[in-house]
Protein backbone atom coordinates (compact mmCIF):
# COMPACT_ATOMS: atom_id res chain seq x y z
CA UNK A 1 0.00 0.00 0.00
CA UNK A 2 0.57 3.52 -0.75
CA UNK A 3 1.64 6.26 1.98
CA UNK A 4 -1.87 7.20 0.70
CA UNK A 5 -3.58 4.35 1.47
CA UNK A 6 -5.55 3.60 -0.70
CA UNK A 7 -3.93 1.97 -3.86
CA UNK A 8 -0.82 -0.09 -4.49
CA UNK A 9 0.24 1.64 -7.09
CA UNK A 10 -0.19 5.62 -7.38
CA UNK A 11 -0.45 6.99 -10.23
CA UNK A 12 0.30 10.46 -11.62
CA UNK A 13 -3.71 11.33 -12.10
CA UNK A 14 -4.25 9.80 -8.39
CA UNK A 15 -1.94 12.49 -7.31
CA UNK A 16 -3.04 15.28 -8.89
CA UNK A 17 -6.35 14.42 -8.27
CA UNK A 18 -5.79 14.29 -4.51
CA UNK A 19 -4.03 17.58 -4.77
CA UNK A 20 -6.72 19.40 -6.22
CA UNK A 21 -9.27 18.18 -3.18
CA UNK A 22 -6.70 19.22 -0.63
CA UNK A 23 -6.94 22.72 -2.64
CA UNK A 24 -10.89 22.72 -2.52
CA UNK A 25 -10.47 21.42 1.24
CA UNK A 26 -8.24 24.05 2.60
CA UNK A 27 -11.14 27.00 0.94
CA UNK A 28 -13.04 27.97 3.99
CA UNK A 29 -15.44 29.92 2.10
CA UNK A 30 -16.17 26.88 -0.07
CA UNK A 31 -16.09 24.95 2.61
CA UNK A 32 -18.90 26.23 5.37
CA UNK A 33 -22.07 25.43 3.74
CA UNK A 34 -21.13 22.17 3.16
CA UNK A 35 -19.32 21.63 7.37
CA UNK A 36 -22.89 23.17 8.23
CA UNK A 37 -24.85 21.32 6.21
CA UNK A 38 -22.96 18.29 7.64
CA UNK A 39 -22.47 19.17 11.48
CA UNK A 40 -25.67 22.35 11.79
CA UNK A 41 -25.21 25.36 13.36
CA UNK A 42 -27.05 28.43 13.24
CA UNK A 43 -25.54 29.83 9.34
CA UNK A 44 -23.67 32.60 11.20
CA UNK A 45 -20.86 30.91 12.47
CA UNK A 46 -17.49 31.90 10.70
CA UNK A 47 -15.26 29.30 9.29
CA UNK A 48 -11.36 29.86 9.08
CA UNK A 49 -8.54 27.53 8.60
CA UNK A 50 -6.47 27.01 11.45
CA UNK A 51 -3.97 24.48 9.93
CA UNK A 52 -3.08 22.30 7.50
CA UNK A 53 -0.96 19.76 6.39
CA UNK A 54 -0.25 18.09 2.50
CA UNK A 55 2.07 16.41 1.34
CA UNK A 56 1.99 14.77 -2.46
CA UNK A 57 1.39 10.75 -1.90
CA UNK A 58 0.73 11.14 2.33
CA UNK A 59 -3.26 11.69 3.60
CA UNK A 60 -3.67 14.99 3.99
CA UNK A 61 -5.42 17.04 6.81
CA UNK A 62 -7.28 20.42 7.15
CA UNK A 63 -8.27 21.71 10.61
CA UNK A 64 -11.57 24.05 10.75
CA UNK A 65 -12.34 25.81 13.22
CA UNK A 66 -16.28 26.48 12.49
CA UNK A 67 -17.87 29.10 15.20
CA UNK A 68 -16.37 27.54 18.61
CA UNK A 69 -16.20 24.13 16.97
CA UNK A 70 -12.82 22.65 15.84
CA UNK A 71 -13.57 20.02 12.79
CA UNK A 72 -10.66 17.78 11.18
CA UNK A 73 -10.76 17.12 7.94
CA UNK A 74 -9.40 14.35 5.82
CA UNK A 75 -8.41 14.35 2.41
CA UNK A 76 -7.90 11.34 0.84
CA UNK A 77 -7.95 8.90 -2.42
CA UNK A 78 -10.47 6.35 -0.89
CA UNK A 79 -13.79 7.84 1.17
CA UNK A 80 -13.52 3.79 2.99
CA UNK A 81 -9.84 5.27 3.70
CA UNK A 82 -10.74 7.94 6.29
CA UNK A 83 -13.03 8.47 9.14
CA UNK A 84 -15.83 10.81 9.91
CA UNK A 85 -18.71 12.46 7.68
CA UNK A 86 -18.36 12.21 3.74
CA UNK A 87 -19.00 15.91 3.08
CA UNK A 88 -17.73 15.79 -0.59
CA UNK A 89 -16.13 12.48 -2.78
CA UNK A 90 -12.49 12.34 -1.03
CA UNK A 91 -13.41 14.39 1.93
CA UNK A 92 -14.28 13.41 5.70
CA UNK A 93 -14.85 15.61 8.53
CA UNK A 94 -15.26 14.75 12.32
CA UNK A 95 -15.80 16.78 15.20
CA UNK A 96 -12.78 17.28 17.88
CA UNK A 97 -12.28 16.17 20.16
CA UNK A 98 -12.20 12.67 17.35
CA UNK A 99 -9.10 11.62 16.21
CA UNK A 100 -8.32 7.62 15.19
CA UNK A 101 -4.70 8.49 15.40
CA UNK A 102 -4.58 9.64 19.08
CA UNK A 103 -6.82 7.22 20.48
CA UNK A 104 -7.19 8.41 23.99
CA UNK A 105 -8.00 12.20 23.01
CA UNK A 106 -11.78 11.99 23.41
CA UNK A 107 -10.95 10.50 27.50
CA UNK A 108 -8.27 13.03 27.68
CA UNK A 109 -10.35 15.69 26.77
CA UNK A 110 -13.05 14.98 28.93
CA UNK A 111 -12.78 17.05 32.10
CA UNK A 112 -14.07 14.72 34.77
CA UNK A 113 -11.64 11.74 33.46
CA UNK A 114 -9.02 13.51 33.23
CA UNK A 115 -9.51 15.23 36.63
CA UNK A 116 -10.01 12.31 38.52
CA UNK A 117 -6.52 10.30 36.82
CA UNK A 118 -4.17 14.09 37.64
CA UNK A 119 -5.79 14.14 40.79
CA UNK A 120 -4.60 10.38 41.93
CA UNK A 121 -1.78 10.97 40.77
CA UNK A 122 -1.12 14.31 42.53
CA UNK A 123 -2.93 13.09 46.34
CA UNK A 124 -3.31 9.51 45.53
CA UNK A 125 -5.56 8.31 47.96
CA UNK A 126 -6.77 11.79 48.84
CA UNK A 127 -10.56 13.11 48.84
CA UNK A 128 -12.15 16.55 48.28
CA UNK A 129 -11.95 16.31 44.10
CA UNK A 130 -13.37 19.10 42.34
CA UNK A 131 -14.18 19.12 38.91
CA UNK A 132 -11.15 20.71 36.86
CA UNK A 133 -11.37 23.05 33.87
CA UNK A 134 -9.61 22.35 30.76
CA UNK A 135 -8.82 24.84 27.75
CA UNK A 136 -7.24 23.76 24.61
CA UNK A 137 -4.09 25.36 24.08
CA UNK A 138 -3.23 23.46 20.82
CA UNK A 139 -4.00 20.91 18.59
CA UNK A 140 -1.95 19.12 15.81
CA UNK A 141 -4.50 16.44 14.55
CA UNK A 142 -3.01 13.16 14.60
CA UNK A 143 -0.36 14.28 16.75
CA UNK A 144 -0.93 15.53 20.13
CA UNK A 145 -3.51 18.25 21.93
CA UNK A 146 -2.30 20.55 24.90
CA UNK A 147 -4.46 21.66 27.23
CA UNK A 148 -4.36 24.12 30.50
CA UNK A 149 -6.31 21.85 33.28
CA UNK A 150 -7.12 23.95 36.62
CA UNK A 151 -7.56 21.36 39.16
CA UNK A 152 -8.97 22.64 42.51
CA UNK A 153 -8.77 20.73 45.61
CA UNK A 154 -10.98 21.09 48.84
CA UNK A 155 -9.19 22.35 51.45
CA UNK A 156 -12.10 23.12 54.77
CA UNK A 157 -14.24 25.44 52.91
CA UNK A 158 -12.01 26.70 50.43
CA UNK A 159 -11.65 25.51 46.93
CA UNK A 160 -7.48 25.42 46.12
CA UNK A 161 -6.60 26.03 42.33
CA UNK A 162 -3.52 24.85 41.13
CA UNK A 163 -2.65 25.08 37.12
CA UNK A 164 -1.04 22.54 35.24
CA UNK A 165 -0.27 21.95 31.35
CA UNK A 166 -1.55 18.15 29.64
CA UNK A 167 -0.47 17.21 27.16
CA UNK A 168 -1.97 14.44 25.63
CA UNK A 169 0.29 12.08 22.50
CA UNK A 170 -0.52 9.89 19.93
CA UNK A 171 1.65 7.27 21.07
CA UNK A 172 2.24 5.66 24.83
CA UNK A 173 5.64 5.45 23.67
CA UNK A 174 6.29 9.21 23.30
CA UNK A 175 4.28 9.96 26.24
CA UNK A 176 6.67 8.07 28.09
CA UNK A 177 10.29 9.39 26.65
CA UNK A 178 9.18 12.51 27.22
CA UNK A 179 8.08 12.46 30.83
CA UNK A 180 11.16 10.30 31.27
CA UNK A 181 13.30 12.77 29.61
CA UNK A 182 11.93 15.64 31.77
CA UNK A 183 12.18 14.02 35.09
CA UNK A 184 16.10 13.38 34.05
CA UNK A 185 16.37 17.42 33.23
CA UNK A 186 14.70 18.01 36.91
CA UNK A 187 17.66 15.86 38.40
CA UNK A 188 20.13 18.00 36.69
CA UNK A 189 20.16 20.55 40.10
CA UNK A 190 22.74 22.26 38.39
CA UNK A 191 21.95 26.06 39.04
CA UNK A 192 20.90 28.25 36.01
CA UNK A 193 20.40 31.43 36.85
CA UNK A 194 18.56 32.19 33.76
CA UNK A 195 17.15 29.46 32.97
CA UNK A 196 13.55 27.54 34.42
CA UNK A 197 11.94 24.49 33.00
CA UNK A 198 8.25 23.65 33.59
CA UNK A 199 8.49 20.42 35.91
CA UNK A 200 6.77 16.98 35.32
CA UNK A 201 4.33 16.17 37.57
CA UNK A 202 2.66 13.43 36.92
CA UNK A 203 2.89 10.82 33.49
CA UNK A 204 -0.37 9.23 33.15
CA UNK A 205 0.36 6.46 30.90
CA UNK A 206 -3.43 4.85 30.46
CA UNK A 207 -4.27 8.28 28.75
CA UNK A 208 -0.82 8.85 26.80
CA UNK A 209 -0.51 12.03 29.06
CA UNK A 210 2.19 14.19 30.25
CA UNK A 211 0.97 16.87 32.54
CA UNK A 212 3.68 19.92 33.80
CA UNK A 213 3.87 22.76 36.35
CA UNK A 214 2.25 25.96 34.44
CA UNK A 215 4.78 28.33 33.68
CA UNK A 216 4.13 32.38 34.00
CA UNK A 217 5.26 35.07 31.82
CA UNK A 218 5.25 37.03 29.05
CA UNK A 219 5.82 35.55 25.50
CA UNK A 220 9.20 36.35 23.28
CA UNK A 221 6.94 37.80 20.92
CA UNK A 222 9.50 38.65 18.02
CA UNK A 223 6.72 38.92 15.34
CA UNK A 224 5.71 41.99 16.89
CA UNK A 225 9.75 43.31 17.18
CA UNK A 226 10.38 42.14 13.80
CA UNK A 227 8.00 45.39 13.24
CA UNK A 228 10.18 47.79 14.70
CA UNK A 229 13.09 49.14 12.18
CA UNK A 230 15.60 49.75 15.05
CA UNK A 231 14.95 47.55 18.00
CA UNK A 232 15.83 49.63 21.41
CA UNK A 233 18.05 48.31 24.09
CA UNK A 234 15.43 46.97 25.81
CA UNK A 235 14.55 44.82 22.81
CA UNK A 236 17.99 43.96 22.14
CA UNK A 237 18.81 42.48 25.83
CA UNK A 238 15.18 41.06 25.93
CA UNK A 239 16.78 38.64 23.15
CA UNK A 240 19.90 38.45 24.41
CA UNK A 241 18.20 37.08 27.65
CA UNK A 242 16.57 34.49 25.60
CA UNK A 243 20.21 33.36 24.39
CA UNK A 244 21.95 32.99 27.47
CA UNK A 245 18.71 30.62 28.81
CA UNK A 246 19.45 28.47 25.46
CA UNK A 247 23.23 28.35 26.40
CA UNK A 248 22.09 27.11 29.77
CA UNK A 249 19.94 24.32 28.47
CA UNK A 250 22.95 23.33 26.49
CA UNK A 251 24.33 22.76 29.48
CA UNK A 252 22.31 20.12 30.93
CA UNK A 253 22.39 16.22 30.87
CA UNK A 254 20.23 13.79 30.12
CA UNK A 255 21.63 10.37 29.70
CA UNK A 256 18.80 8.62 27.93
CA UNK A 257 18.14 11.54 25.28
CA UNK A 258 16.95 10.41 21.75
CA UNK A 259 19.44 11.04 19.13
CA UNK A 260 17.99 13.50 16.52
CA UNK A 261 19.65 12.55 13.15
CA UNK A 262 20.89 15.48 10.66
CA UNK A 263 21.63 13.14 8.26
CA UNK A 264 18.34 11.00 8.62
CA UNK A 265 16.27 14.89 8.10
CA UNK A 266 18.41 15.70 5.16
CA UNK A 267 17.58 12.24 3.62
CA UNK A 268 13.57 13.45 4.17
CA UNK A 269 14.32 16.73 2.47
CA UNK A 270 14.98 14.87 -0.26
CA UNK A 271 12.19 12.57 -0.68
CA UNK A 272 9.73 15.43 0.01
CA UNK A 273 11.32 17.87 -2.39
CA UNK A 274 10.66 15.01 -5.04
CA UNK A 275 7.24 14.60 -4.00
CA UNK A 276 6.31 18.21 -4.16
CA UNK A 277 7.99 18.44 -7.59
CA UNK A 278 5.59 15.23 -8.87
CA UNK A 279 2.78 17.76 -8.48
CA UNK A 280 4.32 21.24 -9.06
CA UNK A 281 7.59 21.52 -10.57
CA UNK A 282 8.61 24.63 -9.83
CA UNK A 283 8.25 24.76 -6.17
CA UNK A 284 9.63 21.15 -5.94
CA UNK A 285 12.68 21.94 -8.03
CA UNK A 286 13.58 25.18 -6.07
CA UNK A 287 13.35 23.56 -2.70
CA UNK A 288 15.43 20.04 -4.01
CA UNK A 289 17.82 22.58 -5.13
CA UNK A 290 18.54 23.80 -1.85
CA UNK A 291 18.45 20.23 -0.43
CA UNK A 292 21.00 19.34 -2.77
CA UNK A 293 23.40 22.46 -1.80
CA UNK A 294 22.81 21.73 1.86
CA UNK A 295 23.62 18.62 1.38
CA UNK A 296 26.70 19.19 -0.54
CA UNK A 297 28.28 22.13 2.08
CA UNK A 298 28.16 19.43 4.84
CA UNK A 299 31.73 18.87 4.67
CA UNK A 300 32.64 22.41 4.88
CA UNK A 301 30.94 22.62 8.20
CA UNK A 302 33.15 21.78 11.29
CA UNK A 303 31.68 19.12 13.77
CA UNK A 304 29.81 19.93 16.64
CA UNK A 305 29.48 18.68 20.10
CA UNK A 306 26.46 16.53 20.89
CA UNK A 307 24.33 17.95 23.45
CA UNK A 308 20.36 18.42 25.16
CA UNK A 309 18.92 20.45 22.38
CA UNK A 310 15.78 21.93 22.45
CA UNK A 311 14.51 20.51 18.81
CA UNK A 312 12.06 23.36 18.10
CA UNK A 313 13.52 26.38 19.27
CA UNK A 314 11.78 29.58 18.30
CA UNK A 315 10.37 33.08 20.30
CA UNK A 316 7.42 31.82 21.16
CA UNK A 317 9.03 29.00 23.09
CA UNK A 318 10.76 31.37 25.61
CA UNK A 319 8.59 32.84 28.20
CA UNK A 320 10.13 35.77 30.05
CA UNK A 321 9.64 36.35 33.90
CA UNK A 322 11.16 39.07 35.87
CA UNK A 323 14.32 37.38 36.72
CA UNK A 324 14.34 34.36 34.70
CA UNK A 325 13.44 32.63 31.41
CA UNK A 326 11.27 29.74 30.79
CA UNK A 327 11.37 27.84 27.77
CA UNK A 328 8.55 25.23 27.28
CA UNK A 329 7.59 22.88 24.55
CA UNK A 330 10.42 20.38 25.29
CA UNK A 331 8.58 17.66 23.08
CA UNK A 332 11.42 17.75 20.39
CA UNK A 333 13.92 17.70 22.66
CA UNK A 334 17.32 15.10 22.25
CA UNK A 335 20.84 15.23 21.92
CA UNK A 336 22.48 17.09 18.00
CA UNK A 337 24.78 20.22 17.51
CA UNK A 338 23.87 22.80 19.79
CA UNK A 339 23.70 25.14 16.44
CA UNK A 340 20.87 23.12 15.94
CA UNK A 341 18.81 24.94 18.12
CA UNK A 342 20.43 28.58 17.43
CA UNK A 343 19.88 28.37 13.57
CA UNK A 344 16.39 27.38 14.06
CA UNK A 345 15.79 30.35 15.95
CA UNK A 346 17.68 32.45 13.24
CA UNK A 347 15.33 31.24 10.64
CA UNK A 348 12.41 32.07 12.47
CA UNK A 349 12.71 35.29 12.77
CA UNK A 350 13.65 35.52 9.20
CA UNK A 351 10.43 33.34 8.34
CA UNK A 352 8.55 35.85 11.05
CA UNK A 353 10.11 38.85 8.52
CA UNK A 354 9.39 37.34 5.03
CA UNK A 355 6.15 36.34 5.68
CA UNK A 356 4.95 39.89 7.17
CA UNK A 357 6.83 41.77 4.53
CA UNK A 358 5.56 39.73 1.42
CA UNK A 359 3.76 42.40 -0.73
CA UNK A 360 3.74 45.02 1.93
CA UNK A 361 5.30 48.08 1.91
CA UNK A 362 8.09 48.48 4.77
CA UNK A 363 9.60 44.40 4.19
CA UNK A 364 13.27 46.09 4.05
CA UNK A 365 12.82 47.67 7.72
CA UNK A 366 12.04 43.89 9.12
CA UNK A 367 14.24 42.27 6.96
CA UNK A 368 16.66 44.35 8.82
CA UNK A 369 15.23 44.41 12.60
CA UNK A 370 15.47 40.78 11.97
CA UNK A 371 18.69 40.66 11.27
CA UNK A 372 19.77 42.88 14.13
CA UNK A 373 17.91 40.89 16.68
CA UNK A 374 19.24 37.36 15.16
CA UNK A 375 22.83 38.81 15.24
CA UNK A 376 22.27 40.14 19.10
CA UNK A 377 20.73 36.28 19.84
CA UNK A 378 24.02 34.83 18.57
CA UNK A 379 26.07 37.32 20.08
CA UNK A 380 24.72 36.44 23.35
CA UNK A 381 24.73 32.53 23.21
CA UNK A 382 28.30 32.98 21.89
CA UNK A 383 29.43 34.95 25.09
CA UNK A 384 27.54 32.30 27.25
CA UNK A 385 29.12 29.44 25.82
CA UNK A 386 32.72 30.05 24.91
CA UNK A 387 35.75 32.27 24.50
CA UNK A 388 37.61 30.24 22.61
CA UNK A 389 38.46 32.18 18.72
CA UNK A 390 38.97 28.72 17.20
CA UNK A 391 35.36 27.35 18.80
CA UNK A 392 33.60 30.64 18.06
CA UNK A 393 35.08 30.25 14.22
CA UNK A 394 33.76 26.72 14.19
CA UNK A 395 30.06 27.88 16.11
CA UNK A 396 29.52 30.43 13.79
CA UNK A 397 29.95 28.62 10.47
CA UNK A 398 27.51 25.25 11.72
CA UNK A 399 24.86 28.25 12.73
CA UNK A 400 25.04 29.45 9.39
CA UNK A 401 24.66 26.04 8.01
CA UNK A 402 22.02 24.72 10.57
CA UNK A 403 20.45 28.37 9.98
CA UNK A 404 19.68 27.04 6.06
CA UNK A 405 18.81 23.40 6.89
CA UNK A 406 15.82 25.20 9.33
CA UNK A 407 14.96 27.50 6.23
CA UNK A 408 14.32 24.47 3.97
CA UNK A 409 12.33 22.48 7.02
CA UNK A 410 10.00 25.48 7.12
CA UNK A 411 9.75 25.66 3.56
CA UNK A 412 8.63 22.49 3.48
CA UNK A 413 6.10 23.11 5.82
CA UNK A 414 4.69 26.37 4.48
CA UNK A 415 3.75 24.31 1.48
CA UNK A 416 2.29 21.45 3.63
CA UNK A 417 0.12 24.42 4.79
CA UNK A 418 -0.70 26.49 1.80
CA UNK A 419 1.06 25.36 -1.58
CA UNK A 420 -0.12 27.91 -3.58
CA UNK A 421 1.66 30.84 -1.06
CA UNK A 422 4.85 32.64 -1.98
CA UNK A 423 5.84 31.50 1.05
CA UNK A 424 8.16 28.63 0.35
CA UNK A 425 9.77 30.15 -2.46
CA UNK A 426 10.78 33.18 -0.69
CA UNK A 427 11.88 30.73 2.15
CA UNK A 428 14.55 28.93 -0.18
CA UNK A 429 15.39 31.95 -1.90
CA UNK A 430 16.38 33.46 1.81
CA UNK A 431 18.47 30.01 2.36
CA UNK A 432 20.52 30.74 -0.46
CA UNK A 433 21.08 34.56 0.24
CA UNK A 434 21.97 33.40 3.55
CA UNK A 435 24.13 30.77 2.08
CA UNK A 436 26.26 32.95 -0.78
CA UNK A 437 26.98 36.17 1.86
CA UNK A 438 26.71 34.99 5.73
CA UNK A 439 28.25 31.26 5.31
CA UNK A 440 30.97 32.92 3.16
CA UNK A 441 31.43 35.75 5.35
CA UNK A 442 31.91 33.23 8.50
CA UNK A 443 34.76 31.87 6.95
CA UNK A 444 33.53 28.68 5.86
CA UNK A 445 33.87 28.42 2.34
CA UNK A 446 37.36 26.78 1.74
CA UNK A 447 38.89 27.24 -1.44
CA UNK A 448 40.75 23.97 -3.14
CA UNK A 449 44.45 24.02 -2.41
CA UNK A 450 46.24 24.56 -5.70
CA UNK A 451 48.39 21.96 -7.43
Amino acid sequence: MTALGQAEHTTQDDLLLHYRRFLEASQARAMRPRLLEAFGGTGSEPCHVVDAKYEPGRRAVVLYELGTRLLRGVVSMDDDAADGVRVVPGIRVSCFPHDPQIPMLAEAADADHLGRALYEAVEPGGIGFVRPRIQLLRYRPGRRATFRVTLGHADGARTVPARYVAKVYHDPGKAGAVAAEGRELAADHRSDPELELAPVIAHLPQLSVVVQGHLSGRELDCALLARVSTPTELVQSTVARAARALAALHTRSVPHGRIRSIDKELDRFVARSQRVKSIDPTTGEALLDLSYRINNLRSLVPVGPVALVHGDCKPSQFMLQQDRVALIDLDHCGLADPAYDVGNFLATMRQLAIREGLGRTGAVHMRTSAERLGSTFVEAYIAGTTDNRDAIHDLRCRVRWYEAVALERKALRAFARAPLSPLPVALVFEAHRKLDVDFQEAGCVQTAPSD
